[in-house]
């Protein structure tokens, strides 16, 4: 569901910590209401191969943790942008390892994939039909402090906006600032959310600075790579030969 399941099968270092959102996300609300049955979920304790088709949200609905809901439903619209976000990350992750001197952006971009895998189980909970079955997971503390000091580090290497600048210059750039995009949706789609359910404060205002941070990289991306921020009313792919 929304690619959290697939990645209990990699091999991250937080692959304990995935399978327990895993084991989460198939426990279910009542009995059966859950996305795998106790067969499956066994099978998987034996590192059986499962099939990718469960045929049981052939009708409009799927399984969160606590609840059966329609798949129009908003919390699915927030689960499913934080989904899409995370895949844009990947890209944007692939582009800068192209760089060495994108590395560092590479790596952040990667721990941040894992934090929205995290950020991603916590929407997906129901707490007012969540039994004492379930744990309670909340987001991890100090995320949007952690991406605050990386926002002031890379701003630190970047000259001061006078203008408005474009979506361009350089291919990491360019994903990066989709990323941003994509994020500032999944955000409005999570305040939607916020107005007839509980969303954690903290969710919010991470998202919030992921977006802030996500062009800041972008603009990092272009500077070290020699290519001018292009500027509304400015000239287009200019090259920074002063770097």
């Amino acid at each position: 569901m929304f690619g959290f399941l697939p990645a209990v099968a990699c091999g991250c270092t937080r692959r304990k910590r995935i399978f327990g959102l895993y084991r989460r996300f198939s426990a279910g609300a009542k009995g059966r209401c859950g996305i795998m049955t106790d067969g499956e979920r066994a099978a998987v304790r034996r590192g059986i191969r499962l099939r990718i088709y469960t045929r049981r949200g052939d009708d409009g609905y799927t399984y969160v943790i606590g609840a059966r809901i329609g798949k129009e439903d908003p919390r699915i619209e927030a689960l499913g942008a934080i989904d899409e976000l995370n895949a844009w990350i990947g890209i944007a992750i692939a582009a800068a390892a192209e760089h060495p001197r994108l590395r560092d952006v590479a790596e952040h971009l990667a721990g941040i994939q894992h934090e929205l895998f995290e950020l991603g189980a916590v929407l997906a909970t129901v707490e007012d039909k969540t039994d004492d079955r379930h744990d309670r997971h909340n987001m991890p503390p100090g995320g949007a402090e952690r991406l605050e000091r990386m926002i002031d580090a890379y701003d630190s290497e970047l000259s001061p906006l006078s203008r408005f600048i474009l979506p361009g210059g350089t291919v990491p750039a360019c994903w990066l600032h989709v990323c941003r995009t994509v994020c500032r949706r999944a955000e409005r789609r999570i305040v939607a959310l916020a107005k007839t359910a509980t969303v954690p404060q903290e969710i919010m205002r991470y998202l919030n600075r992921l977006s802030d941070l996500l062009f800041v990289m972008a603009r990092i991306s272009n500077s070290r790579l020699g290519v001018r921020d292009i500027e509304h009313g400015g000239q287009k792919g200019e090259r920074d030969d002063s770097s």
